[in-house]
């Protein structure tokens, strides 16, 4: 369960409605009272992908784990802050070559590495 220790998601309501580029960190005041808590195990986030949000700290000893899912329309990609969506490089190889061809087809190539990627966990 995510709780209000173990750093919770923050989101900030009505940013992704700001048509210019919003500052890159998140002020923390904004985070303390944004934050996104309880969520039970298995709970799903849904959010517009322009949502200014991030994490806030985790306060425990656990390690958290919060994969993610992104989509984004080819009409939002051709603009500015798209292509900055786009994180390069950024799904192994090998687990895009597990995808079905119909899935492959739905992913980004510029997010697919070249070679496989190393995935190192630490504490932040």
């Amino acid at each position: 369960d995510i709780d209000g220790e173990n750093g919770p998601m923050c989101m900030v309501p009505g940013t992704q409605l700001d048509r210019g580029f919003l500052r890159k960190e998140l002020q923390p005041d904004l985070c303390q009272t944004q934050r996104l808590f309880p969520l039970p195990v298995g709970a799903v986030i849904l959010r517009d992908v322009r949502t200014m949000h991030g994490g806030s700290p985790n306060l425990t000893e656990n390690i958290r784990f919060l994969p993610a899912l992104e989509f984004a329309s080819q009409k939002f990609l051709q603009t500015a802050r798209g292509r900055e969506f786009i994180r390069k490089n950024s799904m192994p190889r090998n687990l895009f070559e597990k995808l079905r061809a119909p899935t492959q087809r739905r992913v980004h190539p510029k997010i697919v590495a070249e070679h496989d990627l190393r995935v190192k966990f630490s504490r932040c």
